[in-house]
Order: structure tokens, then sequence, then C-alpha cells
């Protein structure tokens, strides 16, 4: 089967709905730990603003922040479309292939990309597909 070219992090409905659940779980920890952070340094902030020594050390802590979020961001999103990927970008492949069994044009087996997670789910399928009466 020739490789198809397609765009890069390109997702399907099954993978941008698990995803948006992914970005929202991990959002959520941030937010509760900004607040903390906040509540903890909010009266340094206040009572140390005005010094010309505050500004500074403020500068620099919101920038290394803003860096370590948005390497956290890209990690966690890295990771979680790999793993997405490989649950759920054959999806709509494989109904589609199914579908072509259904109305009888193919009787040939579904095969998957080497390390999708649907293996053992397309395995039965393809035992199913066997087992179909000839016509």
């Amino acid at each position: 089967m020739p490789k198809k070219d397609r765009r890069i992090f390109s997702t399907n409905n099954f993978e941008k709905k698990i995803l948006g659940v992914i970005f929202f779980s991990v959002a959520i920890p941030v937010l509760i730990v900004i607040g903390f952070v906040y509540s903890i340094f909010g009266d340094f902030v206040y009572t140390y603003l005005n010094s010309g020594f505050a500004d500074k050390i403020l500068y620099q802590f919101f920038t290394i922040s803003l860096i370590l979020l948005a390497y956290y961001f890209l990690f966690v999103g890295i990771i979680a479309y790999y793993f997405v990927h490989q649950l759920c970008g054959s999806f709509p492949r494989v109904l589609k292939e199914i579908d072509e069994r259904v109305a009888g044009k193919s009787r040939s087996h579904i095969y998957l990309r080497r390390g999708d997670f649907a293996r053992e789910l397309v395995g039965r399928i393809n035992a199913m597909i066997d087992k179909l009466p000839k016509s």
C-alpha cells in the first residue's frame, strides 16, 4: 500500500475530541498552581513593587514561568498527539473499509500501520470477513 502524503499534525474528529480533553485536563492543574503561587507571593509583589529591585526579579520570574509553561504544553502536546494518533488515527479509514466490506465491494483484509493500538480489533474484524459467505 503506497504511503499517502499527509499534513503534519492533522487530526480527525476522534483525535480532536480526545486532545481537547487532554489539554483541558492539563490546563486546570496549571491554573491551580498559578493561583497558589500568586496567593503565596502576592504580598511580596505588592510590597516590593515600587522598588527597582522587584521589577527586575518579577520580569525574570514571569519570563522564566512563560518559557516553562510553553515547553510544558509543547511536551504534553507532542506526547498526547503521538499516543492519540496511534489510538484513534486509523478509525476513519477502518470505518470506511468496513463499509466497503459490508457493501460487498471488497473481501480483502483490513491492515493497520505499524504501532497502531487497534490491532486486536482489526484482527477480529478480519476473522469475521473470512467467515462471511462467498457471494
